[in-house]
């Protein structure tokens, strides 16, 4: 019995094809199967790339959609300073209310209660500050702070409001030369008349700029003086 020559394999395919050939009862025998080779170039075969027409009908890949908190997030610029006139408050408002005690008295567009600060003085120019009420004095009795010359209601006249630039930079209100402040403690009513927190007294200020009282103290700006902003 003649034993057809058995090809060379090649590859790990061809040389795993060639031992269970050897060990089948076929090749005992002397029979040959016939077992399909591959060549060089079959072995390292690589897929086909897709077509440029293949590639256009594929779908495109699903991108993260941002949430609505991450949007907001994107959108602000918290190290943006904010104009002048966003910082501005607007034209301050002066108004008169009554005390059945102490008489009438100015209040602003919310009603709070606006008190003179007899530790003020009139600066040596028009530019000089005129309040002394700084720091903690100011956080106890924040200034009424104004964009523009104030603007007066009913029995009060406009010539009397102006403004005094302060040490900050922003403008404070002022009637008849005295800078108007509010009392943080008590933002209604009149119970800071007559306190003397830092050097006061503070006192309710009437129509014609002197103290609910009947006099202005001896060192409080003159009523009669002019401030910038100030009509007349």
């Amino acid at each position: 019995m003649t034993r057809t020559p058995c090809p060379r394999p090649t590859g790990l395919l061809g040389w795993t094809t060639a031992a269970l050939l050897l060990s089948s009862p076929a090749w005992a025998q002397g029979a040959m199967p016939q077992v399909p080779t591959q060549t060089p170039e079959q072995q390292h075969q690589m897929e086909p790339l897709p077509t440029p027409e293949a590639v256009e009908r594929m779908p495109a890949p699903a991108v993260p959609q941002p949430t609505p908190a991450q949007t907001n997030e994107q959108m602000r610029t918290p190290d943006a300073a904010p104009d002048a006139a966003e910082r501005a408050p607007g034209p301050a408002s002066l108004k008169l209310a009554e005390d059945p005690r102490l008489g009438p008295y100015l209040v602003d567009g919310q009603g709070r209660t606006l008190y003179g600060f007899a530790a003020d003085r009139k600066g040596a120019a028009q530019t000089d500050p005129l309040s002394t009420c700084t720091g903690d004095c100011a956080a106890a009795w924040p200034p009424l702070t104004t964009s523009a010359q104030p603007a007066t209601g009913d029995g009060l006249s406009a010539e009397a409001a102006g403004a005094v630039p302060r040490e900050d930079g922003s403008l404070q209100a002022t009637w008849h030369g005295l800078p108007l402040y509010t009392y943080a403690k008590e933002p209604t009513g009149t119970g800071g008349h007559g306190l003397t927190d830092f050097g006061g007294p503070w006192f309710l200020v009437t129509p014609d700029g002197r103290s609910a009282t009947g006099n202005t103290p001896s060192d409080t700006v003159s009523p009669n003086s002019q401030t910038p902003g100030a009509g007349g």
